[in-house]
């Protein structure tokens, strides 16, 4: 067993778990006469201070060779993350917020039982970085007493809880039925232009996963970097809700599609009035093409928008079949617009606010009426655009 007067070694067990050795601060029973037996020294005998392992256990007999091995006697069991509760495994990793909000929701035993479940946990910093999450700190500071048994907050936390246990190498592109009878969805992004087929980033939600497989009692925790909150609207009522979305809501309507953007399936969009808007609005077809435009057949999260250079430029077809490229520089970037705003999710899609409306041309066959050019930029327009991917 090697370790450094001073100096902490560590290594990892067969549950990929880590273990520390350290010599054992002095005291005389600390320190007991062994053969040191490395090579180089003359085998004799002299006072050498017992090694501790994780601060916990003390090794008590060292170097037992056996045929296929070698043993080290502790003195005490090492607990490990894996047999473990939720609520331990939560302290363990600093993810407080979540787990006093466990506690002062009287939940936290009901949480300990569980078993075979994935359990999505914001980091303290991703209460404080999102709405929902300093809402939530503020009532733990302001009002615990009105946590106990608080309907809300339940379904909350339980939207963070999905069944059954899943590692992320056996994560799938998918809606996940949550605890809280809600499904979250799982989407794999690649960050390598070489091998767009290899998935290494995983999100819920589009909350991204920053550490993973932490075992714990019969389940799995995976570390999100932002709060889940339950969305409550479609994506016609997210944008009806919204008065920087009246325009793009009256282009839908105006097309008869609102059903494509009200429908279960998964789906997105944007704009502002002026002389153009006015003009187009006369022209039905030229409209419906402009929004479907702006319309992906699936979910594309910010954190899945990557640089991209030629030769690797990625695209992504829209609901018009039209080919949009997605690049990011300072902020994530779909064809000529900039998102402003990302990832608001809705129960059927998600939206992004965009700078400029995506300047698409007609596809080949398609002549444009009389009058009519390709896009103007929207680029100085002071409300932001809404972009929708479904």
């Amino acid at each position: 067993m090697a370790a450094a007067d001073g100096v902490k070694t560590s290594t990892s067990n067969m549950l990929n778990e880590r273990l520390e050795f350290e010599y054992a601060a002095g005291d005389a029973d600390s320190m007991e006469p062994v053969t040191e037996g490395l090579p180089g020294t003359d085998g004799a005998s002299k006072p050498t201070q017992r090694i501790r392992i994780n601060g916990q256990a003390t090794i008590q007999e060292s170097d037992v060779m056996a045929s296929n091995g070698v043993l080290h006697v502790i003195d005490t069991v090492l607990p490990t993350d894996s047999g473990m509760p939720i609520s331990t495994t939560l302290a363990n990793h600093n993810l407080t917020i979540f787990k006093q909000l466990l506690v002062d929701a009287g939940l936290e035993d009901e949480f300990d039982d569980m078993s075979n479940r994935t359990f999505f946990i914001p980091s303290d910093q991703a209460f404080e970085q999102t709405e929902a999450g300093r809402y939530w700190i503020r009532q733990l500071k302001e009002h615990p007493e009105n946590l106990r048994n608080n309907a809300a907050l339940r379904e909350f936390l339980e939207y963070h809880v999905v069944e059954p246990l899943i590692k992320t190498c056996s994560l799938e592109e998918k809606m996940l039925p949550t605890k809280a009878a809600k499904d979250v969805r799982v989407n794999l992004y690649t960050t390598n232009p070489l091998f767009s087929t290899v998935m290494n980033r995983a999100t819920v939600n589009c909350a991204r996963l920053v550490h993973f497989n932490e075992e714990t009692c019969g389940s799995v925790v995976h570390q999100i970097d932002r709060v889940l909150d339950v969305p409550k609207m479609n994506l016609m009522e997210a944008l009806a809700a919204n008065p920087d979305y009246s325009m793009f809501l009256c282009m839908v309507s105006a097309t008869n599609l609102t059903e494509l953007l009200g429908s279960s399936e998964d789906d997105d969009v944007f704009l502002e009035v002026n002389e153009w808007y006015q003009e187009t609005l006369q022209n039905k077809d030229e409209l419906e093409r402009i929004i479907r435009a702006h319309v992906l057949p699936n979910v594309i999260c910010c954190t899945g928008i990557v640089p991209s250079e030629w030769p690797f430029v990625r695209t992504t077809e829209t609901v018009g079949g039209n080919q949009l490229r997605l690049n990011r520089s300072r902020r994530p970037e779909i064809e000529n617009a900039g998102i402003t705003k990302c990832d608001i999710v809705a129960q059927n899609g998600i939206i992004h606010e965009i700078n400029d409306v995506i300047n698409v041309q007609a596809k080949r066959g398609t002549v444009a009426p009389a009058g009519s050019n390709t896009f103007p930029s929207f680029g100085s327009l002071a409300r932001p655009l809404s972009f929708w991917f479904k």
